[in-house]
C-alpha cells in the first residue's frame, strides 16, 4: 500500500475527519471510496459501451420518434 501527503486547510481537514467518523471510516477509507467511484464512473455498463455510438451525432431523436409514429399510424388506416 502506498502513502500519500496532502495539504489541506484546518477546516477541510475537521470536515473530512468528521464526515468519516459519522461514516464509521477512516480519513484514508473515505478518499479511497471516493477515488473508485470516480475511477467506475468512467466505465461504461458493458451493454452499454456495446451499443454507444450507433446513433448519428445530429440526430433529433424527439422529432425522429415523431415521424415514426406518424408513419406508423398512418400506415395502419
Amino acid at each position: 500500500m502506498s502513502t500519500v501527503q496532502i495539504s489541506l486547510p484546518d477546516s477541510e481537514l475537521n470536515f473530512l475527519q468528521a464526515y468519516a467518523r459519522q461514516q464509521g471510516l477512516t480519513v484514508s477509507e473515505l478518499i479511497a471510496s471516493w477515488a473508485r467511484r470516480l475511477q467506475a464512473r468512467r466505465r461504461l455498463h458493458p451493454e452499454l459501451a456495446a451499443i454507444s455510438g450507433i446513433l448519428p451525432a445530429g440526430l433529433e431523436v424527439q422529432e425522429e420518434y415523431y415521424r415514426h409514429l406518424l408513419d406508423k399510424h398512418q400506415a395502419t388506416r
